[in-house]
């Protein structure tokens, strides 16, 4: 990637990957925390361990970095609370620094406004369903928090 001029890379970094250290030496610039569900259970045996092992992508973040966070989640707080890194906060929650607005979906996609820094963005996807809204919105304040311009963001949302 680097030799063909890549400037970003997007991954996902699964719970099994860090306790696995798969992802060990890598220095992520930015991490999104988006909820604790009771999802691989059965890798982990319990929600303790398994909010453990998704804690250790965040604690290991550098003061550099950014963690955009569900403020929507109740873990939210304990995930992000050791980490050296700056901290944002999307979900329709009031106050959330990228404050999702105005949810609406259909067959044909969904649509919804994201609030940053007083500024109103109409954002629209092909993908269906509120959860999409949550996932769009962190992918937004991502890019913006690492200097990508609004509208280059919304551009690539909606052409998901």
């Amino acid at each position: 990637m680097i030799s063909d001029g890549c400037s970003y890379a997007v991954m996902e970094v699964s719970s099994h990957s860090l306790i696995l250290k798969r992802v060990y030496g890598l220095n992520f610039s930015s991490a999104i925390f988006t909820n604790i569900t009771s999802d691989h259970l059965d890798f982990h045996g319990n929600l303790e361990e398994y909010f453990k092992a998704k804690k250790i992508l965040f604690d290991s973040l550098s003061e550099k970095s950014v963690i955009i966070y569900n403020a929507d989640d109740i873990k939210r707080q304990q995930n992000c609370q050791d980490s050296k890194a700056k901290s944002y906060s999307y979900g329709t929650t009031p106050g959330a620094d990228f404050q999702i607005k105005n949810i609406a979906y259909n067959l044909s996609g969904t649509s919804f406004i994201i609030r940053h820094s007083n500024n109103d963005y109409p954002i629209s996807t092909s993908l269906i369903g509120g959860f999409n809204a949550y996932n769009a919105c962190a992918a937004f304040a991502t890019t913006i928090l690492n200097g990508i311009i609004p509208e280059l963001a919304i551009t690539g949302i909606r052409n998901n």
